[in-house]
């Protein structure tokens, strides 16, 4: 979907009302849709949200107390201050990190980060996807999106894709971004299986549909389980949706 974003906007040529009316509509639609919340960002140096979604996931339950820091970001407010300044390290070591890419992989790259909140009290983990929507010839980025949705880790990190397949995790020791191999592994039949635990459909569905037998189905669900690091199918249909594994 934010490479569909990054396309309109190009297409338009400019940061233009027409473009912004085009992007606010999408979000707006993927915000509704998915339980996610969505910040446009101009980050050119004013820091101005140019949108936001109508209900903010977890922010709307915050005591007024929760909120810590005045961000650009919203949710970065509602971090201790020792992690906004690591999440201010790995924006910045990220866009360093994408630059490397070729022209079409940095204006479309996408950082995964999950990291901490505190509301009401409760550290809470949220995952947050960054890409660049609209970038200048110099490789400015102008407008970036941020999707806000639900985390099942219980650590900061950060990893960064690229439309060319290539993945890199952070180093937080080094502060730079490290070449790795495919996050998860998932084979073919293990994503067909996937595909289905996402529509939530029981071992016996997927293996009528899948023309599987019983066991089959559950040595791929296990497989899929230990690689997600997943605890149920909840956690299973969140890390897929995050990292767009379907």
């Amino acid at each position: 979907m934010t490479h569909n974003l990054y396309d309109v906007i190009n297409n338009c040529n400019a940061a233009s009302d027409a473009a912004l009316k085009m992007v606010t509509a999408t979000l707006d639609a993927i915000s509704k849709l998915n339980n996610t919340s969505c910040l446009l960002a101009d980050l050119t140096g004013s820091g101005k949200l140019l949108y936001r979604s109508n209900t903010l996931l977890y922010i709307d339950d915050a005591a007024p107390g929760d909120k810590l820091s005045d961000c650009p970001n919203l949710y970065w407010g509602y971090t201790q201050e020792d992690v906004r300044e690591q999440l201010i390290r790995i924006m910045k070591v990220g866009i360093s990190c994408a630059r490397n890419f070729s022209a079409q992989d940095y204006q479309s790259h996408v950082c995964h980060t999950d990291f901490p909140i505190f509301i009401n009290g409760k550290k809470v983990f949220i995952h947050q996807k960054f890409t660049p929507i609209l970038v200048q010839p110099n490789g400015t980025i102008e407008w970036g999106l941020f999707i806000i949705s639900t985390s099942t880790e219980k650590k900061l990190q950060s990893f960064i894709e690229n439309r060319s397949g290539e993945t890199w995790e952070y180093n937080s020791e080094e502060n730079e971004y490290i070449r790795c191999k495919s996050r998860f592994h998932i084979t073919p039949k293990e994503l067909s299986v996937l595909r289905c635990l996402v529509q939530r459909m029981s071992s016996e569905e997927i293996a009528e549909k899948l023309h599987m037998c019983p066991n089959t189905v559950k040595t791929h669900k296990r497989n899929i389980y230990n690689k997600l690091d997943a605890h149920s199918k909840d956690e299973v249909i969140i890390i897929a949706h995050n990292y767009h594994l379907i």
